[in-house]
């Protein structure tokens, strides 16, 4: 099972744009006098694209980054917040450390290039056109983090949390809960 955490405050969506390397959505938070925001995206660069959007939208610094989860489409833009204090339960840091490593960045790169050439084909072979818009989805993204590959750097949470744990800011207080995992 993975960790699963929820948040009850006023937020903004951060709406992923197709193959910028922003695979899921991610969260941004008004604490009043600083940002939280909510998973960092699948690349560096929509990592920090994020980060430049929620800054001059609010004026405010973004002061905390929650990983949710291991998955890299959720924490593979943390760099981009490597000057914040970044919060998860330590099992997600646990399997951030353990399933994201990049042993060897060359291997990475070709199995990657050959899964963009097996979707490639996958893409010229469907008839079906939901699963064909959604090969080609998969396939911009994956190029996306093939560009992103070499300077991903993979950073983990400072500040862990088992059950609960409360942020309060000026205006709003925020309240994770893992509910397992």
């Amino acid at each position: 099972l993975q960790p699963v955490l929820h948040i009850k405050a006023i937020a903004k969506d951060a709406i992923a744009k197709p193959g910028k390397g922003a695979w899921s959505n991610a969260g941004i938070v008004d604490l009043g006098d600083e940002l939280l925001v909510f998973d960092s995206f699948t690349t560096p660069s929509a990592g920090f694209e994020l980060r430049r959007q929620a800054e001059k939208i609010t004026g405010k610094g973004v002061k905390y980054l929650i990983n949710s989860h291991f998955h890299g489409d959720h924490v593979f833009g943390n760099q981009a917040f490597i000057d914040t204090t970044i919060i998860s339960t330590s099992l997600t840091k646990k399997w951030c450390k353990e399933k994201n490593e990049i042993v060897n960045l060359e291997n990475e790169i070709e199995d990657t290039k050959k899964y963009l050439n097996y979707i490639k084909i996958q893409i010229e072979n469907n008839q079906d056109s939901i699963i064909k818009d959604s090969l080609i989805n998969q396939f911009n993204e994956m190029s996306k983090v093939l560009v992103d590959l070499p300077h991903l750097k993979i950073v983990l949470p400072s500040v862990i949390f088992e059950e609960k744990i409360i942020i309060e800011g000026l205006k709003r207080k925020i309240e994770l809960h893992s509910m397992g995992g």
